[in-house]
């Protein structure tokens, strides 16, 4: 098990590296929905399970057992009984292994940041809920509006709700409206918040790796980019002026983790920027979207080469030959009693 968290490590860690090159040149050249899809690289890496080959594959001399483990030690000696001029002193000695201790640490905070995320959550939907009033529902998803948000936002995977700022729905201009709350039911829709959530799994294997929390706010901001292709596809040019317009009009006071607001600052302000630029920006052609998904295909089916790799183990079942019962010579043969003398 731990040779395989630590591949996962490894591999998700370089994946994010990869992903972070790639996204900008794939979003010009494949479209923003290609970009984020490359984020599921890393999430897919992570459920990968251990490779088992047969043991003929096993290279010579290597073990063919399940996965290694780390050198754990701790040797603690028998307390011992030292008698020094008539007082007596109890002695131990203990060697901890500097491997075990990371490892803890490093389990240790990732149970602790998913705990925090939990929580954290679970707060965010009490806030936005406490006073919230609902005003409709699209298939699905409930609408509602509550004084805890500035700005549109979506959140819950199962429970899936557009929460608004008060007296959204009664706004004069209609169109921005409808736009904003289109793009939230389009994050649900795309299932983005199920995507935010699996993100949290490599985010706690990472808690402790700045380029996994640049990654995080990358993918993010990936996300919302392609939100708004999803949004925008097939509409017209004066539609996508007044969505840009609304992009850069909106100002957000979310600041929630796991929700999807339509602007957020933890993003910055290089994400509406980006995003006004893909707007901006002709679609590829069919070509290109078709060479984009032979791209991404082939990077899937190639997941499994950074695979932890173990090897079943050699069928040991090797019948026992019975063994013929030994001749017994004439000489040890048991010889017949004597009778006894005549008297």
């Amino acid at each position: 098990m731990t040779e395989w968290l630590t591949d996962t490590l490894i591999a998700t860690g370089a994946l994010i590296g990869v992903v972070l090159i790639l996204r900008r040149p794939v979003a010009r050249w494949f479209g923003a929905p290609m970009a984020y899809a490359l984020w599921a690289l890393p999430l897919l890496r992570l459920a990968l399970p251990p490779l088992v080959l047969p043991a003929w594959l096993a290279p010579e001399g290597q073990s063919a057992s399940a996965l290694a483990e780390f050198p754990v030690t701790m040797i603690i000696t028998p307390v011992s009984l030292v008698s020094e001029g008539g007082a007596t002193t109890f002695t131990a000695s203990a060697s901890f292994s500097w491997a075990a201790i990371l490892l803890s640490i490093w389990l240790g905070g990732a149970l602790a940041f998913a705990i925090w995320r939990v929580w954290s959550y679970g707060e965010m939907r009490r806030e936005i809920l406490t006073g919230a009033n609902p005003v409709g529902e699209v298939g699905p998803i409930r609408l509602i509006e509550s004084p805890a948000i500035g700005a549109p936002l979506a959140f819950g995977v199962f429970d899936k709700i557009v929460a608004l700022p008060p007296d959204f729905m009664g706004q004069e201009d209609r169109a921005a409206r409808d736009l904003a709350v289109a793009h939230e039911v389009a994050h649900h829709r795309g299932h983005d918040l199920l995507a935010n959530f699996a993100a949290q799994f490599v985010l706690a294997l990472h808690w402790f790796n700045p380029l996994a929390w640049y990654g995080w706010r990358a993918m993010r901001r990936d996300q919302e980019a392609a939100c708004d292709h999803r949004v925008m596809s097939g509409r017209s040019e004066a539609e996508r002026a007044r969505y840009a317009l609304l992009l850069a009009n909106t100002a957000s006071g979310a600041r929630f983790a796991l929700a999807a607001p339509m602007t957020c600052p933890v993003l910055g302000e290089k994400s509406i920027i980006q995003r006004l630029r893909s707007l901006a920006r002709p679609g590829p052609s069919h070509r290109r979207q078709m060479a984009g998904r032979a791209g991404f295909a082939a990077a899937v089916l190639a997941l499994p080469l950074t695979a932890t790799i173990t090897y079943a183990e050699a069928s040991a079942a090797v019948k026992e030959v019975p063994v013929p019962p030994s001749v017994v010579s004439p000489a040890d043969a048991p010889q017949p009693p004597v009778p006894p003398a005549p008297g």
